[in-house]
């Protein structure tokens, strides 16, 4: 993986020894029936060590990014450069429909369908917008 590419393709390599030292816990942390003493069929260290290795191998064959649908920068602008203007035009006809009727009751409807509708539109467009922006940030 070069550091001009963006995208992640594989998991971050897990650490190798990830064990916790017993000489690492103070004493008002464990309480004392939290400890058992040690029985026969307690794990050896090359029984632990093959488990962690098996789980770390297990971890590296994970799929990174496998979604089924994905949305990609450039369309994520292309869409947001459409929807909000879309949304403005929308804005504007319900203006022009409401303005030519001296009726209240006839320029509610080109308040719902011009107004909220179009000032939904510019919104849907400036967050598909921003999200474009801020994926190209990360």
């Amino acid at each position: 993986m070069t550091l001009t590419s963006k995208k992640r393709f594989a998991p971050l390599a897990a650490p190798t020894e990830a064990r916790l030292d017993v000489a690492d816990i103070e004493p008002q942390d464990v309480a004392p029936d939290d400890i058992a003493p040690p029985t026969a069929s307690a794990a050896t260290d090359a029984d632990i060590a093959r488990r962690d290795e098996r789980f770390a191998d297990g971890v590296r064959t994970l799929r990174v990014g496998g979604a089924s649908f994905r949305l990609e920068e450039r369309l994520l602008m292309v869409i947001g450069g459409i929807i909000a203007p879309l949304g403005i035009i929308v804005v504007l006809l319900g203006w022009w429909g409401a303005s030519n009727t001296p009726y209240v009751f006839e320029q509610v409807p080109y308040l719902i369908s011009g107004g909220v509708l179009g000032l939904s539109l510019v919104f849907l467009g400036a967050f598909f917008y921003f999200t474009h922006w801020i994926t190209q940030l990360v």
